[in-house]
């Protein structure tokens, strides 16, 4: 009975059954075909910033009129309508010596050259304005062919929709499809929505296996989501007060009253200047511990130590920074055979104090020259001559430590006649030569193997490497 009606029994997927995959969404655009949103994953943040920055250049390169324009809107999300210059006033507002606030005329002369520039910048920006009406249609429902139908069903159950595709608002619909591919849900309540963006910024990491571009993709990405929904990634009230306060002592002469216009301006730099310190310090703390935490330990040193501000003041400089460090070597237990290939290299980090050795920063060095904390080749006090004097003298002390250290090891010879044990077993006896270089090796750590007093009858032979001061 059960084999009569096993071959109706559904097949299960397996050996010779094809299993239906869902194929990857391409735009119907040949040149961005690859290029589409996407959204669900911890990379989609670096994602949009590259597909947007590939449809910017594809509208740019495009031939009909006010494609700059359009390509200009897309980079910026600033939509030209909403950015009508402000004509002129006549007067102008001047704090007091009593700390209040006057209305005072301009001059004929200013008030003329402020016109001048008012029409020029009117001008430019009613051009602009009339070409991205002709065009925001096509850069609109261009931008939808890069979404994927499940972004697209996404995007429609938000609140923004109805007046963003009616109105055709491009910027919108980035900023919509931005806060999806970052995760900014809006069903949740306002205050909450911005706490849990906060949270993602301040608990973000670069990943051990995150390159620094890709690092500064995702933080960028973070702080735009915050931007992007009424916040101010970076902001800290005492660092915006301390260069409101250094930019008034720089740019204003003292007891001279500061009209409302020129505070305005003052108060909106230094709102920039600290977020962007505050940024660049923030992508610096976040970087990769394993790999960065020396650089971190030396920017703090060289503060602390000779009150130098060396930290970088944007993200761009930040993004140097971790570039350009050599991030330090791991020493980890090597071959018999490497240990004496590399026994010069291996002796010089053992200088190190001893936090350097037991975090592994090879940076925190011993100067051979000076004593000071950093590598030879770093040593600001020194010249060529001298680092290269300075060199050749560890050299031969460490020549000297490997040659005074081997020559006890001819103590612990055996006869053949006499040997038992593991060597009875068929163990491998080591040659005179691997035993003095492991012996030198460990002796230059603080660590006397075989405590024995030192003996001229060994013949025994050390093979050294030289190292340039250049490679320390």
């Amino acid at each position: 009975m059960g084999k009569k009606y096993m071959g109706m029994m559904p097949k299960k997927p397996g050996a010779g059954t094809k299993v239906p995959t869902t194929p990857k969404f391409k735009s119907n655009i040949s040149r961005l075909a690859d290029n589409v949103f996407t959204f669900g994953t911890v990379q989609d943040a670096a994602n949009y910033d590259d597909t947007k920055n590939h449809i910017v250049r594809y509208i740019a390169t495009q031939d009909f009129s006010g494609a700059a324009v359009a390509a200009q809107v897309v980079a910026t999300l600033v939509d030209p309508s909403s950015s009508q210059p402000d004509s002129p006033v006549e007067e102008h507002m001047v704090t007091q010596d009593d700390g209040s606030e006057k209305s005072t005329p301009k001059s004929a002369h200013k008030l003329a050259v402020e016109l001048e520039i008012w029409k020029a910048d009117y001008n430019d920006w009613n051009r602009n304005k009339k070409t991205w009406t002709e065009n925001k249609s096509k850069v609109y429902h261009l931008i939808l062919c890069q979404c994927p139908p499940e972004l697209l069903e996404h995007l429609k159950s938000m609140e923004l929709w109805d007046k963003t595709s009616s109105e055709l608002n491009v910027v919108n619909l980035l900023h919509m499809i931005r806060a999806v591919c970052l995760k900014h849900d809006e069903t949740k309540q306002g205050i909450m929505s911005a706490v849990n963006s906060d949270i993602r910024f301040y608990t973000f990491r670069q990943g051990k296996d995150m390159s620094c571009d890709e690092y500064l993709k995702l933080f960028r990405a973070q702080v735009d989501t915050i931007n992007a929904h009424g916040g101010r990634a970076g902001f800290h009230w005492g660092t915006y007060r301390a260069k409101v306060a250094e930019i008034l002592a720089r740019d204003t002469k003292q007891d001279t009253p500061v009209d409302r216009e020129l505070m305005d301006k003052i108060e909106k730099d230094a709102s920039d200047l600290a977020c962007t310190e505050y940024l660049a310090c923030m992508f610096i703390r976040a970087a990769d511990q394993s790999r960065y935490g020396g650089l971190k330990t030396a920017l703090d040193n060289q503060f602390l130590l000779s009150d130098m501000d060396q930290y970088p003041k944007t993200l761009s400089g930040a993004l140097k920074f971790l570039k350009n460090y050599k991030v330090p070597v791991r020493y980890q237990p090597k071959a018999q055979e490497d240990l004496a290939e590399k026994a010069g290299l291996a002796f010089l980090q053992a200088t190190g104090n001893a936090a350097a050795k037991a975090t592994g920063d090879a940076d925190d060095v011993a100067c051979f020259g000076c004593g000071k904390r950093h590598r030879l080749k770093d040593c600001p006090t020194l010249s060529k001559a001298e680092k290269n004097k300075a060199w050749e003298a560890h050299n031969k002390q460490v020549a000297a430590a490997a040659a005074k250290s081997k020559s006890g090891v001819a103590n612990i010879n055996v006869d053949k006649e006499k040997a038992g044990g593991d060597e009875a077993a068929g163990a491998a006896t080591p040659s005179p030569e691997d035993r003095a270089n492991f012996d030198a090796f460990m002796q230059a750590w603080g660590v006397n193997m075989f405590n024995v007093a030192p003996t001229p009858s060994d013949k025994a032979t050390t093979v050294t490497t030289k190292v340039s001061f250049a490679e320390v």
